[in-house]
């Protein structure tokens, strides 16, 4: 992996130490199939982890991390599926294999929802207010009213709007 760089190469090369290359042994990249890279993320999520280890990632025998165990999460089985498909498409690039296998993560719900503060919203008030775009003021305000989404409002016919019941 060395020639192909990539983001976080020492994490990588850990993942691979610590858990890819103990799981596949000697299979050649070639001999990997999807249903090889299936049974391996069924294994990860069955095992348990230590949250909170060391900087190098290496535990003297016998020494504890000190962290709090518990499941495997699939967040941390995709950093490991992300660097065996990093391999994987460097393989197929240099010639070692002819295709890579299907590499399918698990589905995350990493939404987070952000708010404004008091002095965001005045601020962005005050800039929709000086904009040229007559259409921004009333736009902004409509958003922040109601927390609806931009083509929820781009949406909005006359026939929607019932001002007596505001």
């Amino acid at each position: 992996m060395e020639e192909g760089g990539g983001k976080d190469i020492d994490r990588k090369r850990s993942r691979f130490r610590q858990h890819l290359t103990p799981f596949f042994g000697e299979t050649p990249l070639s001999k990997i199939t999807g249903f090889d890279i299936e049974r391996y993320k069924k294994h990860r999520l069955s095992e348990q982890s230590v949250q909170g280890g060391t900087r190098t990632g290496k535990v003297e025998e016998g020494k504890s991390l000190g962290g709090r165990t518990g499941a495997v999460s699939p967040g941390t089985v995709n950093l490991e599926l992300a660097a065996l498909s990093h391999l994987m498409t460097k393989a197929v690039e240099w010639g070692w294999v002819t295709h890579k296998p299907p590499i399918h993560k698990f589905r995350l719900d990493n939404a987070r929802t952000h708010y404004l503060t008091t002095d965001q919203i005045k601020s962005l008030l005050a800039a929709a207010q000086q904009d040229d775009n007559p259409i921004i003021y009333p736009f902004i305000v409509i958003a922040l009213e109601t927390s609806m989404r931009r083509m929820e409002i781009l949406s909005i016919r006359l026939e929607h709007i019932d001002l007596d019941r505001r």
